[in-house]
Formats: C-alpha cells, structure tokens, sequence
C-alpha cells in the first residue's frame, strides 16, 4: 500500500504544479489567493537563515493579487 500513497502523493503535486504554471502565466482572477505551506527544514529548501531561525519547521505564504 506504501506504492498506492506515494502515487496519490505524485499525482497530487503535479496538480499543484500545473496549477501554479497556469497563474503564472495568466494570474489571478479576482480575489483569488494560495496559501502555500512547506517544511523549511526539507532537503532542497533555500532560505535565508533568518527566515530558518524564525521558521524552523514550516512557513506559510500566500499569494494574492500576483
């Protein structure tokens, strides 16, 4: 079952993905916004170090009227 949830896993990050090419091509309609969390401590995360020491787990942005 481990191969089914990194499928789901997969599947569901590619959605994201074209989701954010398809805004940043066209953007945002209306009041539209994304809430975008990640874990900050996650291998291939580049961050400033002040932004680490103030989020060492996760970070959350939005983006709105991009």
């Amino acid at each position: 079952m481990k191969q089914y949830q990194e499928m789901i896993q997969t599947a569901l990050l590619g959605v994201v993905k074209q989701i954010l090419e398809q805004v940043a091509e066209e953007g945002l309609i209306g009041e539209k916004h994304f809430y975008i969390s990640f874990k900050t401590n996650a291998d291939g995360v580049i961050i400033p170090d002040f932004l680490k020491q103030r989020y060492p787990d996760e970070m959350t942005i939005v983006l709105q009227h991009q």
